[in-house]
């Protein structure tokens, strides 16, 4: 049995909640510092990709975790003003 055979389902509905909470406010303090970029250099695109690779993981992470073969929870942060 591989590791994502072991993960999936695992997850509780208070884990999740933690979990997901967390990556809220990892996007929260991202937002902060492209506000910050903005402030210090005006004409920068202010966009942030500060930890994106990270995001996109711990995204797929839950997902196999909670069993979301559908990709519902990456639909719902990106596509839900999340």
């Amino acid at each position: 049995m591989d590791l994502t055979t072991k993960l999936i389902n695992t997850m509780t509905y208070e884990q999740f909640h933690i979990a997901i909470n967390a990556l809220k406010a990892f996007l929260e303090e991202r937002k902060k510092l492209e506000a910050a970029i903005k402030v210090i250099s005006p004409t920068s695109t202010g966009v942030v990709e500060l930890g994106g690779q990270f995001i996109e993981d711990y995204i797929a992470v839950l997902e196999i975790a909670m069993g979301d073969k559908e990709g519902w929870i990456d639909w719902y942060i990106w596509e839900n003003k999340f």
